[in-house]
């Protein structure tokens, strides 16, 4: 199965990662600028071609405003058993049903910029890696292992047994965000946009931390909170 990446930033980070068979990247004819320098040293690299595409044929597969588009092989997931124990700050990220494509890009970024070692989604009523998701992501899928599990419950059990510390992020969570010691192997578990954290989920967290808010909205949304959680992680780590 192929499948075209939309978007300057998601077709670099594909060619930069290696993670997937490119087969040809398009360009809409007029729009040879927005191809970059980089994206054609890696092109090169890798020996793609750099097609332009007349206009017509072009929409039909990018949103306006896409300049460059990429078919390749499908996102590779890895599998729950390739997760790294839990030794030394090891961090994972754990999605409970984040099913906004936008969002799940938005965490994946901060994810790969805070060093997090893998993120975890639902194969089920949940955002998959779509195309839509990894320009979300500016490419930051395509340097991140992910996988999929069935079962978010019986995979937070199964990091615990391997080491982890589980911390769900919860607007009714009993621990200040900031009042967790996050150095060590962590998983920090991420609600969906509305629900939050399922009740099986929630109970199986080590920690449940809120943020506080001083406003009159009554939280942050989940990839705002999940990147000041992030980053509070690097901070203590950082000491």
């Amino acid at each position: 199965m192929t499948e075209w990446l939309l978007g300057r930033h998601s077709v670099e980070e594909a060619l930069a990662a290696g993670s997937r068979k490119i087969f040809e990247i398009a360009v809409r004819t007029g729009a040879r600028d927005a191809v970059g320098e980089r994206l054609s040293k890696l092109a090169a690299k890798r020996g793609v071609a750099i097609q332009a595409m007349e206009r017509d044929q072009f929409d039909e597969l990018a949103p306006r405003g896409t300049g460059v588009v990429a078919r390749c092989s499908d996102f590779d997931y890895v599998d729950a058993s390739q997760l790294p124990d839990g030794v030394g700050n090891r961090l994972v990220v754990v999605l409970d049903g984040i099913q906004d494509p936008q969002n799940l890009g938005a965490i994946v970024r901060t994810a790969e910029v805070a060093g997090a070692d893998a993120l975890c989604i639902a194969t089920r009523r949940a955002a998959q890696v779509t195309p839509a998701a990894v320009r979300a992501s500016a490419g930051a899928t395509e340097h991140l292992s992910i996988c999929r599990t069935v079962n978010i419950a019986r995979l937070l059990g199964q990091l615990r047994e391997r080491g982890y510390w589980t911390v769900g992020l919860a607007p009714e969570g009993g621990e200040s965000w900031s009042a967790v010691d996050y150095r060590g192997p962590i998983a920090l578990v991420v609600g969906s946009e509305g629900q939050g954290l399922r009740r099986l989920v929630a109970s199986g967290c080590d920690h449940l931390v809120a943020l506080p808010g001083l406003g009159k909205t009554q939280s942050l949304n989940a990839s705002a909170a999940f990147s000041a959680v992030a980053f509070e992680v690097l901070r203590q780590r950082a000491r």
